[in-house]
């Protein structure tokens, strides 16, 4: 696919289709992975997708809130190269406008949320509801933000949109994992409130790792600027692009394990990206589907391998947990990956369905 896409181009592309109505893995995938690369044709790749929902919407095809069932029945009776080549694409772009007029709830449920599961949290009548979209573990979505920014929203995550968003603020809530892409608005900064730091931008990409419990969070930067406050001490780090702010919570003299990390202060670090053998960035890589592990023992995995495939893992024998990996995963299943793990160290498991234990 060629760069600088056209609306009209896109619109009868059978990839771009099936991105839209998620009918097809690689497709999907294909697609995330443009935009990220890609990031100026942002604009037109959500217009162009918009088309191409609202008019499904228009022909009457889409009762059926499951998209997939729905667009099947779409494309069979009502080819898009023919829609377009009859009624040309301008009547087909103002059938759409109106679809969204009327339509503007299917919008914000179907395209502007995409998959992630919302709920409604009521902070108080003035404000109103705030939006809150999860990813269970297992799940990564892609979602688009009232203001058009966009983000990846990784697995076992959760993030909170402020009641004022693109209205008052930019607030957002992190508990997890997402690479955000924000659109620049200097009049209203981008904000991710996380455990205990802040996030500022104005228009940037960068990936924010934050989950509960962890030792460590990460604050990466690929474009742009971001500033990142530590609300304890007032503390402000700005970073470059291609740096990450490695964020080390650390028990103040205690040798216990971290469980609590928002009750600790952080040591912050400032670190380069780190890149695979491929020149991706380790960091983002979840993004694009690819689980890097990087010199890492099987225990800081641990956590990251039971998010990505939704399982639970327990070391009958405590050695295996130090046994150290450099592995890159896309599309096996968990036990592929012990499988392929085991050529590194030998070592037993056993699954009963979702709890996985390993033994030396």
């Amino acid at each position: 696919m060629a760069v600088n896409l056209s609306v009209e181009s896109l619109v009868i592309d059978d990839s771009f289709y099936n991105y839209c109505f998620h009918k097809n893995n690689a497709d999907t995938r294909y697609w995330e992975d443009y935009i990220l690369n890609h990031p100026d044709e942002l604009g037109t790749i959500m217009e162009a997708k918009q088309l191409v929902l609202g008019l499904s919407v228009v022909i009457g095809e889409q009762q059926d809130r499951n998209i997939e069932t729905a667009s099947a029945v779409v494309h069979s009776r009502f080819p898009r190269k023919n829609i377009f080549k009859q009624i040309g694409y301008f009547a087909a772009a103002a059938a759409a406008v109106t679809a969204i007029v009327w339509g503007i709830s299917f919008w914000k449920k179907q395209d502007t949320l995409e998959n992630a599961v919302v709920s409604e949290v009521h902070n108080n009548k003035k404000s109103g509801p705030a939006l809150v979209f999860t990813c269970a573990k297992g799940e990564r979505k892609l979602v688009t933000l009232p203001d058009g920014s966009l983000l990846h929203l990784n697995a076992g995550s959760t993030l909170r949109i402020d009641p004022e968003f693109a209205k008052n603020n930019r607030y957002v809530y992190l508990s997890g994992e997402a690479l955000f892409d924000v659109k620049h608005n200097e009049s209203l900064p981008f904000i991710v409130h996380a455990d205990s730091y802040d996030v500022k931008v104005l228009g940037t990409l960068f990936n924010v790792k934050a989950y509960p419990g962890d030792a460590t969070n990460e604050v990466a930067l690929l474009r742009g600027k971001v500033e990142v406050f530590n609300r304890n001490n007032a503390q402000k780090t700005v970073l470059a692009p291609n740096h990450k702010l490695l964020i080390h919570y650390a028990a103040t003299g205690e040798k216990e394990p971290v469980q609590k990390p928002h009750t600790l202060v952080y040591e912050p670090k400032v670190l380069p990206l780190s890149y695979n053998k491929d020149s991706l960035v380790i960091e983002t890589a979840w993004s694009q589907n690819r689980l890097e592990i990087i010199n890492e023992n099987f225990g800081a995995i641990k956590e990251r391998l039971e998010r990505w495939y939704n399982v639970e893992i327990d070391f009958a024998d405590p050695e295996v947990g130090g046994y150290s990996f450099t592995a890159t995963f896309k599309d096996e299943n968990i036990e592929q990956v012990l499988k392929a793990l085991q050529y590194t160290y030998h070592f037993t498991y056993k699954i009963n369905e979702k709890q996985i234990t390993i033994s030396k």
